[in-house]
């Protein structure tokens, strides 16, 4: 399979749901596809398609842009050896995306991951919590808006003794 051809199935799959394609050169296919659609598009991908494997899903933030979230979902074809890469957008005042866990049993964690560090709701997903960090934490760390240094709680106040108050280990 080539680019051409990748382009051309990604196309025939989404159809209205596809918002543009991106010239990247890691993978045949990198497209743009509406977040309503999303599920329909990957479950066809894999049960007609041949793109079995969900590699990765993860969260991107870029900032500046009005649009600020995306989902990416890499899929993978063993046969042909052909990697594609389907993207949603996200906006920042609704991050809702419809949850592919249901269907796709291989996404749960990588929603979750998503969810937690950039606070992007997966509708449908059957155990959304977080993941890596504690559910009593406040915000998304991987969000641009996070600042820098984090967040210092009150229970994690450094004492007048404490070597780690002046940078050294204990």
């Amino acid at each position: 399979m080539d680019r051409e051809s990748a382009k051309k199935l990604v196309e025939e799959v989404a159809g209205e749901a596809l918002e543009g394609f991106l010239e990247t050169g890691d993978v045949l296919a990198d497209a743009f596809v509406s977040r309503d659609k999303i599920v329909d598009v990957l479950l066809t991908l894999r049960e007609e398609k041949g793109f079995k494997m969900l590699v990765d899903l993860f969260g991107v933030d870029r900032r500046p842009d009005e649009e600020r979230l995306e989902v990416v979902y890499l899929l993978l074809n063993l046969k042909e050896k052909a990697r594609i890469r389907i993207r949603v957008k996200v906006p920042f005042d609704d991050p809702v995306v419809p949850s592919l866990t249901p269907r796709w049993k291989g996404a749960d964690w990588f929603e979750r991951e998503a969810y937690d560090m950039f606070g992007i709701v997966f509708k449908g997903h059957p155990d959304l919590r977080r993941l890596l960090m504690w559910e009593g934490f406040d915000g998304h760390p991987l969000r641009k808006d996070f600042p820098l240094k984090g967040k210092l709680l009150p229970d994690q106040r450094y004492s007048r003794n404490d070597p780690r108050r002046h940078g050294w280990e204990a």
